[in-house]
């Protein structure tokens, strides 16, 4: 079987696409960017001529390809895949094509931009897609395990930060134990260990989302607490990606799965008239409080529940996520 390319993008990716992570790292590095930029098109020809174009973040397609040589890219760059790459983080909004004729620079870094991507940490993550995002958060998505109706069960939750303190967010019917729900364990995930502060959940009182504060008993170099999204909505139609632990039959063990869709439609229900997202990613029970992340890597919502209704002819059913705008509200009032 042909490995797809996202998958082979995400696992060993292309020096191009590393030096370009790298030098995005520096864009908004002032002094940095400008110690880069003399290094490597200092001795051109026509440096003098567009000092201060490319001292001030304008550039070329020519100059960026001597820009990732002095970011790792030392055998050559294959300028086909720059150019793909150049076109996305065109579209994510991280640089501006002027509409100049015979323009000597006619690109534009959108260093606010690049800097805010910096800080949230998802440069990689729009370089690199959405196979590369389910690896680099599966570290930040354990299992919940409760105890009702006399068997063990199973939920999802997800890390964030606030300040200092890490939280695990999850689906308060998760949780709850004014549903007969004995909270055990929080999950391992890849060898993570999450050690509750306390032994209760902050619950929601209106909405389905509940939280515990935690220790992060190993913190690997690649353990990277999901973000919750600060960028507003998605569009619709956006790609998505949902981590969680549904139930598999016949298998030894909770086993966390992955699953690409799309933000189909944001809609509020009549009958508790909150807002939920649509998404088409595949979901079943034991998937309820884990993240639904966009192409960013950032968490646009959290599934809890299924839409259903009977009508003539069958039955419509449609996958539901809280906001992140809620989420983030929630998480900002815990003391």
């Amino acid at each position: 079987m042909t490995m797809k390319f996202e998958t082979l993008l995400a696992l060993s990716p292309p020096q191009e696409l590393r030096a370009l992570i790298q030098l995005l790292s520096v864009v908004f590095d002032k002094a940095e960017y400008e110690k880069l930029v003399r290094a490597q098109l200092g001795k051109s020809g026509d440096f003098s001529s567009r000092e201060a174009l490319l001292l001030n973040g304008f550039f070329a397609s020519h100059d960026l390809w001597q820009l990732l040589m002095g970011c790792g890219c030392s055998g050559g760059v294959n300028t086909t895949t720059v150019s793909a790459f150049l076109k996305k983080i065109e579209e994510w909004g991280l640089v501006a094509k002027l509409d100049l004729p015979n323009a000597r620079a006619p690109y534009q870094w959108n260093t606010k931009m690049v800097a805010l991507f910096g800080r949230l940490g998802i440069i990689d993550n729009i370089v690199l897609g959405p196979v590369y995002i389910a690896q680099k958060y599966r570290q930040s998505v354990p299992s919940i395990l409760v105890f009702k109706d006399g068997k063990e069960r199973i939920g999802t939750g997800f890390v964030v930060g606030k300040g200092e303190k890490f939280f695990v967010v999850t689906a308060k019917h998760n949780v709850d134990p004014s549903d007969g729900i004995e909270f055990l364990r929080i999950g391992d995930a890849d060898d993570v260990k999450y050690e509750p502060v306390g032994s209760s959940w902050t619950l929601d009182a209106i909405r389905d989302i509940a939280a515990i504060e935690v220790r992060i008993g190993k913190t690997p170099a690649t353990q990277s607490p999901v973000t919750i999204s600060l960028l507003g909505r998605a569009h619709l139609l956006a790609r998505t990606v949902t981590l969680g632990y549904p139930l598999i039959s016949s298998t030894d063990q909770a086993y966390l799965l992955a699953h690409g869709g799309e933000l189909n439609a944001i809609v509020t229900s009549y009958l508790d008239k909150q807002q939920y997202l649509l998404i088409s990613n595949r979901v079943a029970p034991g998937n309820s409080g884990g993240p639904v992340l966009d192409e960013a890597g950032l968490c646009i919502g959290m599934v809890v529940r299924a839409l259903e209704g009977e009508y003539e002819g069958g039955v419509s059913k449609a996958n539901a996520a809280i906001p992140s705008n809620e989420l983030r509200a929630f998480i900002e009032s815990i003391p």
